[in-house]
């Protein structure tokens, strides 16, 4: 949602996540024959549902290992291995339930802008741009949250000419941003406008960067 400011995310289940799961050690069944050895894949192409989870059923007693294998769009891949034990209760418990939680991070963006003196390439501080939103935003539900041409958040340059934004930008949208109030006796540069797509990343990177110059006569 948007909260005119700066945009909150919904801790939610998530669909699609694909998972193996291998022994963590030498498995056996109860009368000492062995299933697997300890490294031995039991399942694979295990993927989440709407409900955000995956079941595996009948499985000796034993240690497994739950890897995830494939994230979804939006999201890095968590390759730290969960270890579940299926532990043996006592003899009136006949079908024994164990489970694990694995979390995906969001994929971010780093968004800043840089103000120079045209002639000079000096920095130039108090120049002020803000970020808007190129298209209409949604969210999960479809529901349009931010109208296209919204302004998210405007920034000033510092002493060193830099900027960057704070606003936690959702991903698969496209954004601009514009110079709103140049530095002290310098003219607004009213034409230059930087567009960029935060689209998709490979799973296992986390954010993707976005920055631009803007020069002044």
């Amino acid at each position: 949602s948007w909260n005119g400011s700066n945009f909150t995310y919904e801790k939610k289940k998530l669909s699609g996540a694909t998972f193996k799961v291998t022994a963590g050690a030498n498995i056996y069944k109860a009368d000492g024959t062995k299933v697997y050895s300890a490294g031995d894949v039991v399942a694979e192409s295990l993927t989440t549902g709407t409900d955000g989870q995956v079941v595996l059923s009948d499985l000796h007693l034993g240690t497994y290992v739950v890897t995830e294998i494939e994230s979804i769009d939006g999201y890095t891949i968590n390759t730290t291995p969960q270890t579940v034990a299926v532990e043996y209760k006592d003899q009136t418990v006949t079908v024994q339930y164990e489970s694990t939680t694995i979390e995906n991070t969001r994929q971010k963006a780093d968004v800043s802008v840089v103000k120079k003196d045209s002639d000079t390439e000096n920095p130039l501080d108090g120049g002020k741009y803000t970020l808007y939103a190129g298209n209409d935003i949604k969210n999960y539900a479809g529901q349009v949250i931010v109208t296209k041409g919204t302004a998210l958040e405007t920034v000033t340059t510092g002493a060193d000419g830099k900027a960057s934004y704070s606003v936690d930008l959702p991903i698969s949208n496209g954004y601009y941003i514009q110079e709103t109030q140049a530095p002290y006796a310098y003219i607004r540069n009213s034409k230059d406008v930087y567009s960029f797509n935060f689209n998709v990343l490979p799973e296992t990177q986390a954010k993707a960067s976005f920055s631009h110059t803007f020069v002044n006569d």
